[in-house]
């Protein structure tokens, strides 16, 4: 199921992304990202094989108006780059789509602590992540949810990212 719209499916959406669109549209895009993680087998050296799915519901008015999942392979840190891969993902989404101020909803707090300079990214996964969020241009506002807690588009978001995994299996 990559990369979903939902406009040509239902009235509500394009409603929806209608009013996204005008010009006070950013206060009305949200934006759910979460990642996952799995083992798909282990080498010959017995290291595992492993990939990071990562998973993006773009929210309007309480409408689905896309979403996108996908996979990378051998992650550094596992389900965190899966995290940081939906953020980048979405963020280019919104570049494409015209959108400079986002507000993201995530589980994981590294996601909004290391962009907002409040945790020093000292892994890999955070310092290219950083770097790359930064290159967007793109202003964010951040809401923790807490994970599989029966928020609806944080667990659509989390289904997606676990999809990409079992796609891959």
């Amino acid at each position: 199921m990559r990369s979903q719209n939902y406009l040509s499916q239902s009235s509500a959406a394009e409603d929806a992304l209608s009013h996204a669109l005008d010009p006070h549209k950013d206060e009305r895009i949200e934006i759910y990202v979460d990642g996952s993680w799995g083992k798909l087998g282990e080498r010959p050296d017995k290291s595992l094989i492993e990939v990071a799915g990562w998973g993006f519901v773009v929210v309007a008015e309480d409408v689905e108006i896309h979403s996108d999942c996908g996979v990378i392979r051998s992650p550094i840190s596992r389900q965190i780059d899966g995290e940081a891969g939906a953020v980048l993902a979405a963020l280019a989404w919104a570049k494409d789509n015209g959108f400079e101020y986002l507000r993201f909803y995530h589980d994981y707090l590294g996601l909004s602590r290391w962009v907002q300079g409040i945790w020093r990214p000292k892994s890999r996964v955070a310092i290219k992540y950083v770097a790359e969020f930064s290159g967007f241009g793109i202003h964010a506002l951040w809401t923790h949810v807490k994970g599989h807690s029966d928020d609806k588009w944080n667990d659509r978001a989390d289904a997606l990212a676990k999809e990409a995994v079992k796609r891959v299996r």
